[in-house]
C-alpha cells in the first residue's frame, strides 16, 4: 500500500511528505465531508501559503480538503508537520443562499447556478422538484438534504473525495475480510439526536394542529420537546414537514461496524 500527503500551495506548486509518522482518515455516510488529520516529519522550509491538503492511497485520491489548521513544530532537532484537514464539500455548511421559494429546483441547478466551490461535484441529476423552500439561515447542504428527501425519499452522502450523490447505489459495493485481519467489531446505539416530540403552528400562528409523537423515543424515556415555525417547504402537506424531521433526527441511530488492519 503506498500512501502520499501532498500540499499544494496557493502558487499553485506541490509539497510532497513521504515521511509519514500516522494519519487519520475519517468518512461518515451522514457527514458531508471527509476528514484528514496527519503527522509527518517536515522536509520542507515554506509551509505558509497551504491552501489544499490531498491524501492518495495507491494512486486514489480519497481525500481532497481545505487546511483548517496546519503546525510545523520542533523538538530533540527533528521538524515535524501536524495538519487538519476537511474536505471541499464542508464549503457546502457554510455558505447560504437567499431565503425564499426556489422553483423548479434540481441538485444539478442548486449546486451549479449559485456559487462555484472548488472541486465541488456531483452526480448529473436534473430531476426538478416542483419548489424548495430555503429557511433563514439554512446552509446549502440544507437544501441538498431537503431536495434528497422531496425526490428520493433518501439522505444525500458524500461518494468519493468531494462528489454529492442524492440517489441511492442501486448495488452497495461488498467488502470480505479475513478474521486475522478484523481487529473489533460491535454495535453502537446513538440515542444523542433523538427527539421525542414535534409541534409546528399551522399558517396562521396557531399550535395544536400539526403535532408528532416517536413512541420508539419515548419508551427509551427520552422526553424531548422540539417547535418548529410553519414550514413552507411542505406546503401540500404541513405534517410531512414533522416526519421530514423525525427522520433526520433518527439518522445513524443504529450503526454496526469492524475494524480491521489495512485499506
Amino acid at each position: 500500500m503506498e500512501i502520499k500527503i501532498q500540499i499544494k500551495k496557493t502558487n499553485a506548486s506541490y509539497i510532497e511528505e513521504p515521511e509519514i509518522l500516522s494519519f487519520s482518515f475519517k468518512k461518515n455516510l451522514y457527514t458531508p465531508y471527509t476528514m484528514l488529520t496527519a503527522r509527518f516529519i517536515a522536509g520542507n522550509s515554506d509551509y505558509l501559503s497551504v491552501c489544499e491538503i490531498l491524501l492518495i492511497i495507491d494512486n486514489k485520491t480519497i481525500h481532497h480538503g481545505l487546511v483548517d489548521s496546519f503546525e510545523i513544530s520542533e523538538k530533540d532537532g527533528v521538524k515535524t508537520g501536524k495538519i487538519v484537514s476537511r474536505g471541499f464539500t464542508s464549503l457546502l455548511l457554510q455558505n447560504q443562499i437567499e431565503a425564499g421559494i426556489k422553483n423548479n429546483i434540481s441538485l444539478n441547478s442548486l449546486l451549479d447556478n449559485y456559487y462555484s466551490l472548488n472541486y465541488i461535484t456531483h452526480e448529473d441529476n436534473s430531476n426538478s422538484e416542483n419548489y424548495i423552500f430555503v429557511q433563514n439561515r439554512s446552509s446549502m447542504w440544507d437544501g441538498v438534504v431537503t431536495l434528497a428527501y422531496k425526490l428520493c425519499g433518501s439522505y444525500p452522502f458524500i461518494e468519493s473525495a468531494n462528489c454529492v450523490r442524492i440517489t441511492p447505489k442501486p448495488q452497495p459495493a461488498h467488502f470480505s475480510f479475513s478474521d486475522s485481519n478484523i481487529t473489533a467489531y460491535g454495535i453502537l446505539n446513538d440515542f444523542s439526536n433523538l427527539i421525542s416530540n414535534f409541534d409546528m403552528p399551522d399558517i396562521e400562528g396557531n399550535y395544536g394542529t400539526y403535532s408528532l409523537e416517536d413512541s420508539g423515543v419515548t419508551a427509551n424515556k427520552i422526553i424531548r420537546h422540539k417547535y418548529i415555525d410553519f414550514d413552507r417547504e411542505f406546503l401540500y402537506n404541513p405534517q410531512e414537514a414533522l416526519l421530514f424531521r423525525n427522520k433526520v433526527s433518527n439518522k445513524a441511530r443504529l450503526c454496526y461496524y469492524i475494524e480491521y488492519s489495512g485499506y
